[in-house]
Formats: C-alpha cells, structure tokens, sequence
C-alpha cells in the first residue's frame, strides 16, 4: 500500500523488496521532527519501506508524504490500558511484523523502546529537544525509565543547530560523538550520537538530552 492505512493486527504488506522501518512517534501531527521525517522520507525514494504509529493518533503531517514512498499508518493502533499489557502487546507486533529497525523519537514513544529492551529488533531512539517540564531539571522517573529502556546498549542521537555537544555529555555519564553534518539544512545542522559510560550514571540536575 502507498501512503496507506494498515491495520496493526495483520502484517504489513511485503511492498518491494527493501527494509522495513517502524517509527513510534508520540504524534504524527505537522512538527519539526515529522516535517523532517517527511523530507528524509522523500530523498529515501522507495529503498526503504515505513510504517508510522502516532501514540495520541494525530496523523495530520501524512499529508506531507511524498505519495510515491511506501509508507503505511497504523491508524487502527489502541494500546491496552495496563503497562504490562501495553509491552506484552507492543512486544507480539515486533515479532508478528518483523521490522529491520524501530525508531522511536521522544518521550511519548519511550514505551516501545521499554518493551524491545530485550531485543526483538534493532532499535535506535531519537531525541528532539525536551519539553517545559524538563527545561531545568530532569524528572526521576523519566531519568530511570530511559535507563531502563535505553539499557547500557542503546544509542541515542540528538539533532541539533549546536556545532558542540548539546548536553554536558560527561556530567549525565554519557559519551557524545558527532555522527553527521546536515549541510542540506538551513541554518545546517549536527547529529550527535549518545552511548552510556561504563559504571555512570545520568544526574538529575542538569538537562535532559531529549523528551526521550
């Protein structure tokens, strides 16, 4: 199915023979991190296959897809009430779907990295900023859940208009390294990629590296 929709309960449709990428958004709704996943999406042409799950079932910037990628939304997507149940749900749709890669981005998808924790699929968890709620002080519980989560394997990439370091890498006992140059953008842009230090820990006084 081209820009479609695909029901969560049956697998998605083999569309051409290229990898599957889940997306876990927390809305899909018209943003800087849908509006750029609608430009990545566009320059991947059709080597790629997409399915895209918004949490809050805002799907408005499907309309800035470009109609020729494979894409498919789960529109029908209603998870269980009960955290358990959510990740035992969560947990049967990797497995019954088989994407190449999940990617969540922020932390309204956090649930979907908490459940591939032990690894269905290759995972990698995308950050965008933080919210108001976090802009001076992290919170304790997203703290932990995002090392539960993320676990000492998990990578974490920031994009960001800084040419340094968006976050104070080593007080939140992360390493930061500079994976890319977005030269395309404008103003151009970075991408950093986080990895947990051996034996550290993230504090909870400084700012968080993303809503994720």
């Amino acid at each position: 199915m081209i820009a479609g929709v695909a029901d969560e309960k049956q697998p998605a449709p083999s569309i051409v023979p290229a990898p599957l990428i889940l997306h876990v958004f927390s809305t899909f709704r018209v943003g800087g991190p849908q509006v750029r996943f609608a430009d990545i999406c566009r320059s991947m042409g059709m080597r790629f296959r997409h399915i895209v799950l918004a949490m809050d079932g805002g799907y408005d910037c499907a309309e800035r897809i470009d109609p020729a990628v494979a894409i498919d939304y789960w529109r029908a997507f209603v998870p269980p009430s009960l955290l358990v149940k959510r990740l035992l749900h969560v947990r049967g749709l990797l497995r019954r779907h088989k994407p190449d890669v999940l990617v969540t981005y922020n932390w309204g998808a956090i649930e979907w990295a908490l459940a591939d924790r032990l690894p269905i699929c290759p995972h990698i968890h995308i950050a965008d900023g933080f919210g108001p709620e976090e802009a001076s002080r992290q919170l304790w519980r997203r703290v932990w859940t995002r090392r539960v989560a993320l676990g000492p394997g998990g990578c974490l990439l920031q994009y960001t208009y800084s040419p340094i370091s968006p976050i104070p890498a080593k007080k939140l006992g992360v390493e930061a390294k500079l994976v890319r140059f977005v030269i395309r953008n404008v103003p151009p842009a970075t991408v950093w990629r986080f990895r947990p230090l051996a034996g550290q820990g993230p504090s909870a006084n400084g700012p968080a590296s993303g809503r994720g």
